[in-house]
């Protein structure tokens, strides 16, 4: 673009005229000044000279020029890099159609013949300097719009980049919550839910269920991990899927057991839920044949509610749960047991693990000595009362 200015030696100007006496006075008055004067005599100059000279100003004289004067300012005016410069035409004092065509044309001025100099410098320079002033502008008008286009660039790649972390923490969320092979919530998921729920119970029940898999490690060693994988995977769906009717939050509790939060739901329907689990599972016909309970896998699950308060903790809900887990499974398995805020006897509880260690025993001569001692021992852990009560919900299933 040009830069150059009005008022230095530099200004380069365009004079067409053939009748060099119509501009002499006026010519010789710019070169004093330090401008330089391209005479041309021919208004049809190819554009690519006047691009290559740049001029800061054109006079076009139309008694020499005729209508191709009009053409090169249309021209000037079309073309980019020179649609600023100044325009001038010089023409008859009395011809009003030769004014009023040059200003249609895209001309700047009008001088009007004879030329008055001093008139006629005064003017030539606020022509210059209004289009060094829009020259300039529009400069700096490119120059913010490329600074704003850059700004508009790293505004969508910090947004990019935003977007990008906001989708890793997502990612990074799930890994911290979700357990990898069941796709549940984990027990850190778990946790945190509970807490939550317990915290906006709104003086409503909220129940616990712990299931376990009945004998899972018999089942791991006779098929394999693999194998106990798919059959962890299989569960972890058929509670989810169970359970969704009743509100309920699955999670992977640990290893083989599975918990499922329900908020805002009583005992009876906790038990329910429970039960909609346990036929779900046994639906799936799944062959356990190491199972001293029944040919197919099954479940084990412990059921409490407590509505809660400040005077409690979520630990004793899941306290609860694990004692009615520990008794289901004390019970022969394959069944729920759902807590109460009774004491039971000691004798119930003992005459329970009496008939499940006379079972086992059988087991034992068929070689199942470690079974047979583990419950040989928890017969000796209950010399004292169970510390809560629970209710047998459903008998055992075939």
């Amino acid at each position: 673009m040009n830069s150059r200015v009005a008022s230095s030696q530099s200004v380069a100007v365009l004079a067409i005229d053939s009748l060099a006496r119509d501009l002499v006075p006026l010519g010789r008055a710019l070169e004093q000044r330090g401008y330089e004067l391209h005479h041309r005599t021919d208004a049809r100059i190819p554009l690519e000279a006047v691009q290559s000279l740049q001029p800061d100003l054109v006079l076009i004289n139309l008694r020499a020029s005729g209508a191709a004067g009009y053409q090169l300012c249309q021209t000037i005016r079309a073309t980019s890099e020179l649609a600023e410069t100044p325009v001038i035409f010089i023409g008859s004092a009395v011809s009003q159609v030769q004014s009023i065509l040059a200003l249609r044309s895209g001309g700047s001025d009008y001088f009007c013949l004879p030329l008055r100099t001093e008139e006629c410098l005064l003017r030539l320079q606020n022509h210059l300097q209004t289009s060094q002033v829009i020259r300039r502008l529009r400069h700096d008008n490119a120059g913010l719009s490329c600074q704003l286009q850059q700004r508009d660039r790293t505004l969508q790649a910090q947004a990019s980049i935003q977007m990008s972390l906001a989708q890793q923490n997502q990612t990074l969320q799930r890994l911290a919550y979700i357990d990898g092979l069941t796709q549940v919530t984990n027990r850190r998921g778990f946790n945190q839910q509970l807490h939550y729920q317990w915290a906006h119970s709104d003086h409503q029940p909220l129940s616990l269920l712990l299931c376990d898999v009945d004998h899972f490690k018999r089942y791991n060693d006779t098929y394999g991990h693999p194998a106990g994988d798919r059959c962890l995977q299989m569960i972890a769906q058929t509670i989810a899927t169970a359970v969704e009717p009743y509100g309920g939050k699955v999670a992977r509790y640990g290893g083989e057991e599975f918990s499922v939060l329900l908020p805002n739901t009583s005992a009876q329907l906790a038990n329910q839920a429970a039960e909609a689990i346990q036929r779900a599972v046994a639906a799936q016909h799944r062959p356990h044949r190491a199972s001293p309970t029944k040919a197919f896998i099954s479940l084990s699950i412990g059921v409490s509610t407590l509505v809660p308060s400040p005077q409690q903790t979520s630990e004793a809900l899941v306290q609860l749960a694990d004692e009615a887990l520990y008794a289901a499974k004390l019970y022969g398995r394959d069944r729920t047991v759902a807590s109460s805020a009774l004491s039971q006897p000691r004798a119930r509880a003992v005459s329970a693990a009496e008939s499940a260690i006379g079972k086992l025993l059988i087991n034992q001569a068929r070689g199942c000595q470690a079974a047979a001692s583990g419950l040989q021992a928890t017969y000796r852990r209950l010399s004292s009362p169970l510390p809560h009560c629970q209710t047998i919900s459903g008998a055992q299933r075939a």
